[in-house]
């Protein structure tokens, strides 16, 4: 019986040692274990770094993408399937046994516990109530504008917490830096900073007071809530921008000011890039960056909340192409 027993063992080790050889040429870069189950028909994207535990079900049908960040981690036994596009930013976590469907996007720096399942999209009870409920849901998915309708996109911003044994309803957005309480169901979007607990989840108090000031700096702690999305915000990060006079910023970025005092936001910026040419969007303003210290400025529509930014550039775009020193609001106008 020990001989047979050590055979099996021996058996599993070769088919685990052949799936981890077949998974590391398909998927270069990243860790996939050998027993992750994929069907992937649509794109899949990641960045270094990444890995998916043992066990995880992976489905990406045509049309959809799933996008994974730098350093991201996807425990085990876990469910991705993107509807039309999943996104997981840089350095999240998702813990064993979550399940996250549909279209939602996940901002970099966030912490999800166990169990957490996050779906945009629903069963029908109540479409036609005398009817199955997967008479209902079939009933959807073979009429276009139902099917159009159905799923509705949830946002979690970065650097939020998800604990244990939580849900998060569809058309949910949760504001960054939010805490969810163990066993919650969030049914209502959450401003920024808040904590939330219970089912159906409530406010009960907040991490800090959210005031966007006028005027942002990189080297003032109490500002970092503000530059909102898309900085490099971890303590290495933000030492070795400090150390060359600035915040690193993603190809896609985002500030909140006291948007109520001004039509023109001004960033003072360089390009890290000296050999690609950078241009820097807002709204429909277009502005080449360039490899020195220089101020920038764009009209902002209706002084809007967070506003956001797009690096384009003819090629590749580094992980951080760009070093942003202050943001600030104006008066003027062009």
């Amino acid at each position: 019986m020990s001989n047979f027993i050590k055979l099996i063992k021996s058996f599993l080790h070769q088919i685990s040692i052949f799936g981890c050889i077949a998974n590391r040429m398909r998927f270069p870069g990243l860790g996939v274990a050998y027993s992750v189950k994929h069907d992937i028909n649509g794109k899949l994207h990641w960045r270094s770094g990444t890995s998916i535990g043992h066990g995880c079900n992976i489905v990406v049908p045509f049309d959809a993408e799933l996008s994974l960040g730098e350093q991201c981690y996807v425990g085990r036994y876990v469910e991705l399937g993107p509807g039309r596009e999943i996104t997981i930013g840089d350095y999240t976590s998702i813990q064993d046994r979550s399940v996250i469907l549909g279209d939602v996007s996940i901002g970099a720096y966030c912490v999800f516990s166990f169990n957490t399942y996050i779906s945009s999209g629903r069963h029908y009870y109540d479409l036609m109530p005398e009817l199955l409920i997967r008479d209902q849901d079939s009933f959807v998915s073979k009429n276009p504008q139902l099917k159009a309708e159905h799923s509705r996109p949830i946002m979690i911003h970065e650097d939020c917490w998800i604990g244990i044994n939580s849900v998060i309803m569809p058309g949910i957005s949760i504001g960054k830096g939010c805490v969810v309480g163990a066993n919650s169901v969030v049914t209502k979007s959450l401003p920024p900073y808040s904590v939330a607990v219970g089912a159906p989840a409530k406010v009960v108090k907040q991490r800090l007071e959210f005031l966007p000031p006028e005027h942002l700096y990189c080297e003032r702690q109490e500002h970092l809530p503000y530059f909102y999305s898309g900085f490099g915000l971890m303590a290495e990060e933000r030492r070795k921008g400090a150390r060359q006079g600035g915040i690193f910023a993603r190809s896609r970025f985002s500030v909140w000011l006291d948007g109520d005092k001004g039509q023109v936001i001004a960033l003072k910026a360089i390009s890290v890039s000296r050999s690609q040419r950078l241009m820097l969007s807002c709204g429909e303003m277009r502005i080449e960056i360039i490899p020195e210290w220089e101020i920038y400025k764009m009209s902002i529509a209706n002084s809007e909340m967070p506003v956001q930014f797009h690096i384009e550039s003819e090629g590749s775009i580094d992980t951080y192409p760009l070093l942003v020193k202050e943001v600030w609001i104006e008066q003027e106008k062009f």
